[in-house]
């Protein structure tokens, strides 16, 4: 295999203004100037930065001598091995960073890292609570990021003043700003949460049509079910394998088909069966086509078509199932094919009770907490730098987020063109594409001006499927916006993650019990409603209510 071709440029000019600045530490003779000084600024002095280390301008390198970072991430079985990747070899080689990973085995160990106060000096995605990171910066752990963004970080500063809803989601309570969030305004993959997905390869031994509705799609389960052991259907087939109750995977998009839309809300995992009408936030529970989508969901679970691990799997089981090879798995739902080439997109379908079928989006936010600085940094200016450089197209963007030329992309011009499909074997550990465990600022006009996709054009491709098949099923206009926690107290913080948990518990239990067949769903159907609201569901929702009317004024 031929290594991607990665650039590592040195500009004359910059390398002698790195040899002047360290010679002003050291020697504390007279100061050096930038190369972008004018003449008549050239006897102005240059500002010190951490303790003189850092050049004030310019990626390469970004330090006047070699430092180490220690950078935190949460460990990822898609990433495997992230301190493997090659972009921190990159990072050191233009910029003089040397990055030190700490990998955290799951949220607990991050939990904990804030819990002792044992920080590295940045963290990327570990996908910490927005409360705690509000404890830190109240407790001054954290570096304050909005007084140095406009000098320093320039790309983010500018996105702020243009999207300054966004600005307020990355807030504290005290207005200032801690951490610089992941930014990927990409229609398909903000627009649209799951992909549904039947194995095309057993549906063409079966002699079956793409199903459109769900009666058409129950019979392709059966002849799964009947089938197993048969041709490239293992015995161990599952029909349909879902993640219950996980917003990635789990159930939702069958609900969808009979009309009943949800979206992720705050609180445990988030998921309440609540949607927006007209600017309401309302509940579902109660409508009568969730019942029927239930009721369906029940009629497969006796049929034996879902697998009774679907209650109990863990997100490690469910990644082995979808990407199990061979396939034991006829239908599923996530976010792409990973690669595995006998996945056909289908849906939403059509339930029959004359309700419009839907499937999932996501809100077009920002991931809050994708890069914050902690206190016992030495360098939080070069660190600062660093995310401004790893979200510039002229500095690391490409590499962070478009992975490497020749496995993800090629150029076309000016452009660089995203390749359709990316050959895992060749990608590895070493040349993954960072995407969302990184720091990224993809906005509408970076996409616009440096990228092409292919994809749009290729059947089977997550693009391809989102204009072709899915964006007319996506009710935006049913989308709850994320609501940030800074936009309550810190008592309705507390009322909304206790509702949340308490109600979701309930409904994830009672429904499930529906779905098996323990309890009867037409004798305990009308109580759930009453009894989640003794639970303060409603309250839950007005909350809710109150936060979207701050997002939206």
């Amino acid at each position: 295999m031929n290594k991607p071709r990665r650039k590592f440029t040195f500009i004359c000019s910059t390398l002698i203004l790195a040899a002047m600045l360290f010679a002003s530490v050291s020697g504390c003779s007279s100061k050096p100037v930038t190369s972008e000084a004018s003449s008549s600024q050239a006897s102005q002095a240059v500002e010190l930065l951490d303790g003189g280390v850092t050049n004030p301008t310019g990626y390469d390198p970004i330090v006047t001598k070699p430092v180490t970072l220690k950078v935190g991430m949460v460990y990822n079985a898609l990433m495997g091995d992230i301190a493997k990747n090659e972009i921190w070899k990159t990072i050191e080689k233009r910029t003089g960073i040397k990055v030190e990973i700490v990998s955290y085995s799951d949220q607990e160990k991050v939990n904990l890292m804030f819990a002792t106060r044992d920080y590295p000096d940045i963290i990327l995605r570990t996908d910490v609570k927005n409360p705690i990171v509000l404890d830190a910066a109240a407790a001054g752990d954290l570096v304050k990021l909005d007084p140095l963004l406009e000098k320093y970080a320039p790309l983010w500063s500018t996105f702020f003043k243009q999207n300054p809803v966004m600005a307020k989601y990355v807030q504290a309570r005290d207005g200032s700003m801690y951490s610089l969030p992941y930014v990927e305004w990409l229609d398909w993959q903000i627009n649209l949460r799951d992909q549904w997905f039947i194995n095309g390869d057993w549906m063409k031994e079966l002699n079956i049509a793409e199903p459109k509705t769900t009666a058409e799609f129950k019979n392709y389960l059966m002849k799964v079910k009947e089938n197993a052991g048969k041709g490239s259907i293992p015995k161990n087939a599952i029909p349909f394998y879902m993640l219950y109750n996980s917003w990635i995977g789990g159930q939702f998009d069958v609900y969808a088909s009979f009309g009943v839309y949800m979206c992720q809300t705050p609180g445990a995992t988030g998921i309440n069966y609540l949607t927006l009408d007209k600017g309401k936030i309302k509940s579902q529970i109660g409508n009568p086509d969730l019942k029927e989508a239930i009721k369906y969901l029940a009629d497969l679970y006796k049929n034996g078509l879902m697998a009774p691990e679907m209650f109990t799997d863990d997100w490690g089981a469910y990644l082995s199932k979808i990407t199990s090879t061979p396939a034991i798995a006829g239908s599923l739902g996530t976010h792409n094919n990973n690669g595995k080439a006998w996945w056909k997109a289908i849906g939403p379908l059509d339930s029959g009770n004359g309700r419009a079928s839907y499937i999932r989006a996501q809100s077009k936010s920002v991931r809050l907490n994708a890069f914050m600085i902690f206190k016992n940094n030495k360098y939080p200016v070069a660190s600062l730098r660093l995310a401004n450089m790893l979200s510039d197209p002229k500095g690391l963007l490409i590499d962070e987020y478009l992975g490497y030329e020749g496995i993800h992309w090629t150029k076309s011009g000016d452009k660089y063109q995203i390749n359709p499909t990316v050959d895992a074997k060749q990608e590895g550990d070493s040349f993954k594409k960072l995407t969302n465990f990184g720091i990224t600022l993809v906005d509408d006009n970076i996409v616009s001006k440096y990228f092409t996709y292919p994809a749009i054009t290729t059947a089977g491709t997550r693009e391809y499927e989102y204009y072709n098949r899915y964006k007319a099923k996506i009710p935006l206009d049913k989308q709850i916006p994320s609501i940030p926690d800074t936009f309550y107290t810190a008592k309705e913080n507390e009322l909304i993650a206790q509702y949340a948990l308490d109600c979701e518990s309930y409904i994830k239990k009672t429904v499930a019990s529906w779905i098996t067949g323990k309890t009867n769903i037409d004798t305990e159907w009308d109580q759930l409603l009453p009894k989640l609201n003794e639970m303060g569901y409603q309250k839950y929702i007005d909350l809710l209510q109150a936060g979207y009317e701050k997002i939206t004024k």
